[in-house]
C-alpha cells in the first residue's frame, strides 16, 4: 500500500470519475492478509479498514451509487504474522476496526481446493490427499464461518461477495510436446479433482449460495489464465479453457445453466 493513503484515496476519486456509471462496484485491496499483497508495512487489519476507508471516500465522492467492497483476505491455514494472518483472524480483526461502517459488501475468497463444496473440516468422510485439515480450505467453512463473525458483530446485513472462488484440476494440462504435467509444487492437490467434478463443484457452490440470502455477487476464477501462462503455473489449473481454447465441462456447464432448463 501506499506509504500516504490521500494517494489512494486521490486514485480512487480518479478512477470512479473514470468510469462513473460503468463500475457497479469496487473492491478495495485484494488478500491484504497475505505479505506478498501488503509489501512494506507489517500486517495490519486496521491498516487496512483505514485504506478502504479512504479508498470509499475517493470513490463515493465521484460515484455515490457505486458500492463499496470490502477485500477479501486469502485462505491459507497460515497464521505467523508475518507471512500471512489466518482470515479468519484477520476478518474478525476486520470487523474489530469498524470495517462494517466503511463498505457496503465484504469480499470473500471461498476456494475449495479438493474438497466438495458440501464438505466440512470436520467431515471425516472428506477423502482429498491435502488441504483437508483446516476450515479455510472448505468451501461452506469459510462461507459460513464469514457469515457467523458478521451475525455476532452486528452486521448481518452486509452480504458476502465471492470476489474469488473455484476449483482447480491439472487433467487435460500438457506441455509444449503435448505430454501431460503433474501440478507445480504446492498445488498437488489439483491430481485430485478431474475437470469432471470441477464442474460438478462449482455448479453445486452456486446452488448452495443461491439459498443463503446472505451471499451476494460470485465471481468464478479463472476464464483463460492459459492464454498468458504455462503449465508450470497454478493458476491455469482454475481456467475454464483449455490451452487450444477449448472449453472445459466447467465452462460448458455453466453456459447450459445459464440458458435455463
Amino acid at each position: 500500500p501506499p506509504g500516504d493513503y490521500a494517494l489512494f484515496e486521490g486514485f480512487m476519486r480518479y478512477l470512479a470519475t473514470r468510469y462513473n456509471g460503468q463500475v457497479a462496484a469496487y473492491e478495495l485491496w485484494n488478500e491484504p492478509n497475505l505479505q506478498r499483497e501488503w509489501n512494506g508495512s507489517p500486517l495490519s487489519a486496521a491498516d487496512l479498514v483505514e485504506l478502504m476507508r479512504r479508498g470509499a471516500t475517493g470513490v463515493r465522492s465521484a460515484d455515490p451509487a457505486a458500492l463499496i467492497i470490502a477485500a477479501a483476505p486469502a485462505t491459507t491455514g497460515i497464521n505467523d504474522g508475518l507471512n500471512a494472518i489466518d482470515d479468519r483472524v484477520y476478518f474478525g480483526a476486520m470487523l474489530a476496526a469498524g470495517a462494517a461502517g466503511v463498505v457496503d459488501g465484504f469480499g470473500v475468497h471461498p476456494y475449495g481446493w479438493a474438497n466438495p463444496p458440501d464438505s466440512r473440516a470436520g467431515d471425516a468422510t472428506q477423502v482429498s490427499s491435502s488441504h483437508n485439515n483446516h476450515p479455510s480450505f472448505f468451501f461452506a467453512d469459510t462461507m459460513n464461518d464469514y457469515h457467523d463473525m458478521l451475525v455476532a458483530t452486528g452486521a448481518a446485513g452486509k452480504q458476502l461477495w465471492a470476489t474469488e472462488f473455484g476449483w482447480g484440476t491439472f487433467e487435460g494440462i500438457v506441455n509444449d510436446e503435448g505430454v501431460p504435467v503433474s501440478p507445480p509444487a504446492g498445488s498437488e492437490f489439483m491430481a485430485d479433482n478431474s475437470e469432471w467434478e470441477q464442474a460438478v463443484y462449482t455448479l453445486r457452490a452456486f446452488e448452495m449460495a443461491h439459498d443463503w440470502a446472505w451471499a451476494g455477487p460470485m465471481f468464478l476464477w479463472n476464464l483463460n489464465f492459459t492464454k498468458a501462462l504455462g503449465p508450470e503455473f497454478q493458476e491455469v489449473g482454475y481456467s475454464m479453457l483449455r490451452f487450444d481454447e477449448s472449453r472445459r465441462p466447467v465452462y460448458r456447464a455453466l453456459e447450459r445453466r445459464g440458458e435455463g432448463p
